[in-house]
This record gives structure tokens, C-alpha cells and sequence, in this order.
């Protein structure tokens, strides 16, 4: 009976030419295969938190929680807000927020905002 650790030990791995390593050559084509990086989603998640809690009135948090994140419509967010909120208020929190979290984005970043 032959041993399968032995043939196991033997036996080259499969393997498959990379299309950066071979530009050029018509026989080998495709993506490259990648893994994201997880400290810019880490850095992102991080920039979001800091945004969300400068937010100094619970109704700015609210409009962001509403109109950003649960997608309701600017009049719908301002309706279920109440207190005096306008549609125009929900776009303008929206827009300061979105701004912020842009800037503080590129802060962190290595390419400072540069694609």
C-alpha cells in the first residue's frame, strides 16, 4: 500500500502564473489576485466615529442617523425629528458631517487626499 504522506511530500503544488509577473504574454491574463487592506476600513470606521461624536445637539446625531444611515428622505428625517428641523436643516447637518468626515479622512491618510 503506498504511503500518501510520502506522495503528499513529493508532489509539486499547483500553481498558476500571475499576470503581473508575465505582462506582455498573451497566455497569461486576468485579475491580480488581492486582499484589502484593513487599516484603511479600520481608519474610515475610526474618522466616522470621531464626525458622529463632534456632533454637539442629539438632533444633528438624530438627522445623521436618519437621513445618512437609514436612508429616509431629507422631509421624511425632518418630519420624524420635529422640534422646528427643516429639509433644508437635514441637507445642511448632512453636508457639514459629510465634510467633516472627508477632512478627517484625509488627514490620516498617506497620499493626504492625492488618488
Amino acid at each position: 500500500m503506498p504511503s500518501t504522506v510520502a506522495d503528499a511530500r513529493t508532489r509539486t503544488p499547483k500553481t498558476a502564473p500571475l499576470p503581473g509577473e508575465h505582462l506582455g504574454d498573451n497566455e497569461v491574463w486576468g485579475a491580480e489576485p488581492s486582499e484589502p487592506f484593513e487599516g484603511d476600513a479600520l481608519h474610515a470606521r475610526g474618522c466616522l466615529e470621531q464626525a458622529y461624536c463632534e456632533l454637539d445637539k442629539d438632533s444633528h446625531r438624530a438627522v445623521i442617523d436618519l437621513y445618512l444611515l437609514q436612508a429616509h428622505s431629507a422631509a421624511d428625517t425632518a418630519e420624524l425629528i420635529g422640534d422646528g428641523m427643516t429639509e433644508a436643516n437635514v441637507h445642511q447637518i448632512a453636508s457639514r458631517f459629510q465634510r467633516r468626515f472627508k477632512q478627517l479622512l484625509e488627514e490620516g491618510s498617506d497620499t493626504g487626499g492625492e488618488p
